[in-house]
C-alpha cells in the first residue's frame, strides 16, 4: 500500500483518482488544487508518490516538480497530462518525474503506473532513469519527427514558449487559445510566441494570434514575439493589426 498525493485543479479528477487508488489498496494522504499546495502537502506528508496534473493555477505541474524535486530527490511523482501536452511532459521528467499517464485516466493502467514507480523503488537511479528514458522514446521520436505539430508549447524557466510552426492553420486556432487559457492562472505569466522561419500568414490567423496575445495582456501577463524571419516581421508590421508589431523582439 502507498501514501500518495493527488494534485489536480479539478475536482472530479481528483475524486476519480482517489475513488481508482483507494479501491486499488492505497491510501491518499492529502489532495491538491495547485502546484503550490502540493510543495506544501508533500512537506507535512512525505508521501511515497505523487500524482500530479500539468496545468494548474498560481504554480503549474512543472514548476511544483522541479520545487519538490529539489527539496526531496527522492520523491517519486507521476505526470497525469493531457494528449497534447507530450513536450511539457518531457520537460517534466527531465526535472525528475517517474512516469507519466495520459487523460482520460484508464484505472487499470492508472494503477500499473503506481505500481511500476513502486517495484522500481530498489533500483539505482541511473536505471530508473534508463528505463524512464527508454519507456519516453515514443513520445520523443514523435515530437523530433512530428513537423506537422501545429504549434508546440515549452515552459522554459517559467517562461512559456509557444513555437508556431508552418502547419499552424485556422483549423488549430481553437486549440491554441484553449492552451493559452489554460496558462492564464499562472503568475506571474511570461509568454513567448516564436514564429520561427515562417514567411507569411493569412489576416486571419494574425488576428488569431492577436486575441491571444490580447487574451494574455489582459490577464496582466507579459507577451512577446519573436521570428527568425525579417521579411514576416515587416508583413506583420505592415498590417497593423491589433498592436502585434509593438510585440516584437528583433
Amino acid at each position: 500500500m502507498a501514501r500518495i498525493l493527488v494534485v489536480d485543479d479539478s475536482a472530479v479528477m481528483r475524486l476519480n483518482i482517489l475513488h481508482t487508488l483507494t479501491q486499488a489498496g492505497h491510501e491518499i494522504v492529502a489532495q491538491a488544487s495547485d502546484g503550490r499546495q502540493a510543495y506544501n502537502l508533500y512537506k507535512t506528508h512525505s508521501p511515497d508518490i505523487v500524482t500530479m496534473d500539468i496545468t494548474m493555477p498560481k504554480v503549474n505541474g512543472i514548476e511544483a516538480v522541479n520545487e519538490i524535486i529539489t527539496k526531496f530527490p527522492e520523491a517519486k511523482i507521476i505526470m497525469v497530462s493531457a494528449l497534447d501536452q507530450k513536450h511539457m511532459v518531457l520537460e517534466a521528467l527531465k526535472c525528475g518525474a517517474k512516469h507519466y499517464i495520459i487523460k482520460p485516466i484508464n484505472p487499470e493502467k492508472l494503477v500499473a503506473v503506481i505500481n511500476k514507480v513502486l517495484g522500481i523503488e530498489p533500483q539505482t537511479t541511473d536505471t530508473i532513469k534508463s528505463e524512464t528514458v527508454k519507456e519516453m522514446e515514443p513520445i520523443k521520436a514523435q515530437v523530433e519527427e512530428e513537423p506537422a505539430n501545429p504549434f508546440i508549447i515549452k515552459n522554459i524557466n517559467s517562461v512559456f514558449n509557444i513555437e508556431i510552426t508552418k502547419s499552424f492553420s485556422i483549423d488549430n486556432a481553437g486549440s491554441l487559445l484553449q492552451a493559452t487559457q489554460g496558462l492564464l492562472y499562472v503568475q506571474p505569466l511570461n509568454v513567448v510566441i516564436d514564429f520561427g522561419i515562417i514567411e507569411v500568414f493569412s489576416i486571419d490567423l494574425l488576428n488569431k494570434i492577436a486575441e491571444i496575445t490580447n487574451l494574455i495582456l489582459g490577464a496582466n501577463g507579459k507577451v512577446t514575439l519573436t521570428s527568425q524571419n525579417k521579411k514576416f516581421i515587416n508583413f506583420v508590421k505592415e498590417k497593423h493589426i491589433s498592436g502585434l508589431s509593438k510585440l516584437f523582439i528583433e
